[in-house]
């Protein structure tokens, strides 16, 4: 049967002024929706106007007004403006794309959906000061509370907003995020060689992906190169302050390459440039580099338990995230490369779930849920 058309209104902080994973979650999922949905209409709340990325064809941008930003600076705009501009209230759907949704005052509302992607704040509170962990706790306690709906990006966060906030399991639903669309596609040999000299790169390293901070384990896993003077290891992230510091002091007596100058476009060749990604991060909400790197036909070793199965699939390696336990997965692979070839298959099927075509439609079946009289 033929639905009829809806207005959804996205949360689009991060869509427009993230370059890392809430910003692909966020772009990822509406750009999708945006071209397999043509005849609904979307609108992109944002505080602040100068984005990074352009909107979806055919969507609304909704912005904080200048005149008023006495009024409602920006964070508030996010929090209490939103929820009182008539383009909110005509909406059928608002969907929080990152832990928020604004306060109302009003009965008359849309269908609220939240998404949240991990409770790390609360589960590593040392990562974070006092205040930033008060804050991101209301948000995400009121966010969840006034929702119609909570979509966690893995069941393993699931599992934590079961266990530290009490979020009924009635009110959850799994939805993984999904990788962008390039991982799947084999980049021509050519491409491939004229991205690493670009870069300076030469292939068959060991890769790392991801921010650079001591929750990831990066400085462990540069250490153990110590342990492997014949493998390379690159490094592709960003990082700051004493620990990056760190990182880059062991680089210098291992050989590691560490570089932030790789754009997305660009991740697709190093990966399948790669021999192998290892992950050793202690906790995530989803593990995004683990399924970009069986999407891109590449064996996966990574951390035991978590969200990180859930992301690397059956046939990854999963171990604890213990110096010696790594160094040994890292030798039985390179040992193993019929065991790589037999995790690259089946890995590559698992990542489809991953596709962003289907997680959109996934989570357009979740509004259509939502929403009576459809």
């Amino acid at each position: 049967m033929q639905k009829r058309k809806i207005n959804i209104g996205f949360d689009a902080k991060r869509y427009f002024h993230n370059k890392r994973g809430l910003g692909n979650y966020s772009r990822n999922l509406v750009n999708q929706i945006a071209r397999q949905y043509p005849q609904h209409s979307l609108s992109l709340f944002s505080p602040s106007r100068g984005e990074l990325y352009p909107a979806p064809r055919g969507a609304s941008i909704i912005s904080n007004p200048g005149w008023k930003k006495s009024r409602w600076p920006n964070a508030v705009w996010r929090s209490m403006g939103i929820g009182r501009l008539p383009y909110f209230k005509a909406l059928d759907i608002y969907h929080g794309l990152s832990h928020e949704l604004p306060i109302l005052t009003s009965k008359s509302r849309p269908k609220l959906v939240v998404t949240i992607h991990d409770l790390i704040f609360l589960l590593r509170p040392q990562l974070y000061p006092f205040v930033d962990r008060q804050v991101y706790l209301q948000k995400i306690k009121h966010a969840c509370k006034v929702a119609d709906l909570v979509v966690a990006i893995s069941e393993q966060t699931s599992f934590d907003l079961q266990k530290y906030l009490e979020v009924p399991t009635s009110k959850i639903k799994v939805l993984y995020q999904s990788i962008d669309e390039q991982y799947f596609e084999s980049v021509e040999p050519s491409h491939r060689a004229a991205i690493l000299d670009k870069f300076e790169l030469s292939s068959n390293y060991l890769l790392y992906v991801g921010a650079i901070e001591k929750r990831k384990n990066v400085l462990k896993l540069v250490e153990i190169m110590q342990g492997l003077p014949e493998e390379r290891l690159l490094v592709v992230g960003r990082g700051s302050g004493s620990y990056f510091k760190k990182v880059q002091k062991a680089a210098k007596k291992a050989n590691v390459t560490i570089r932030s100058d790789i754009d997305t476009p660009a991740l697709a060749s190093i990966y399948q440039s790669a021999k192998m990604l290892v992950y050793p991060s202690t906790y995530e909400g989803f593990g995004l580099p683990v399924a970009e790197a069986i999407a891109s036909g590449l064996p996966v070793i990574t951390t035991a338990g978590g969200c990180f199965p859930e992301a690397g699939g059956p046939r990854s390696i999963y171990v604890k995230p213990k110096r010696k336990k790594i160094l040994e997965a890292i030798r039985a692979l390179i040992a193993q490369p019929e065991q790589a070839n037999q995790m690259t298959a089946v890995g590559l099927e698992h990542a489809q779930k991953f596709r962003p075509g289907r997680c959109a439609r996934l989570m357009m079946e979740t509004y259509y849920d939502l929403i009576e009289d459809l």
